[in-house]
């Protein structure tokens, strides 16, 4: 049996026979800049992140559950078990999220592998996280391209947050954070990918 990897970015005729519409509903959405992504250079040819049309198809409440890719990946970098496994337990069933957690660098490693997740938390105060060498080296992998980086931060003064993002971050959520601040800033970010 073979299998065969979800497609990161859609032609508008992929994103048509996902959606069950006309390729040039397609191209209307994405000419309005409701539907986001890339002209081909050179081409009239459009392209569309796998993200992007998630984002699209969340936002004017129609149905992700038919994309086998559907799911949004976050992978969770934290030593803090009860806040991975509570996240996981909460978020994991609903349809929306695929999660995985790590709870040092070389798990992470071994748990991103073929992974390619969206979103990565990274819990700063981690002991053996060399936060800058990090990023650069997350920045440098071709299939993380399009992954926002998000720092889970202790308490810090607003000069000292964007220090964090000034490593290489797109983002902090600083603790102790809710759920609901967790999912506020998944949304965020998912909405700029």
């Amino acid at each position: 049996m073979t299998t065969t990897k979800p497609k990161d970015v859609l032609t508008t005729g992929d994103v048509s026979r996902l959606c069950n519409v006309a390729p040039r509903t397609v191209t209307k959405w994405f000419d309005s800049g409701q539907l986001r992504g890339y002209l081909i250079p050179g081409s009239r040819d459009r392209r569309i992140p796998l993200s992007q049309l998630i984002r699209f198809l969340r936002q004017n409440n129609m149905p992700v559950s038919h994309l086998s890719t559907g799911l949004l990946r976050i992978l969770i970098i934290d030593s803090d078990q009860h806040r991975n496994e509570y996240i996981v337990q909460s978020l994991g069933n609903d349809g929306m999220y695929l999660i995985r957690t790590a709870e040092s660098l070389f798990e992470a490693g071994i748990a991103s592998s073929g992974f390619n997740p969206n979103l990565i938390f990274i819990n700063i105060t981690l002991e053996d996280a060399d936060i800058k060498s990090l990023c650069q080296d997350i920045h440098r992998i071709d299939q993380f391209a399009n992954t926002r980086i998000i720092a889970v931060i202790p308490p810090l003064r607003p000069g000292e947050i964007d220090a964090i993002k000034a490593l290489g971050f797109d983002d902090c959520l600083p603790e102790p954070f809710t759920l609901t601040n967790f999912i506020e800033c998944v949304s965020e970010n998912i909405s700029i990918l």
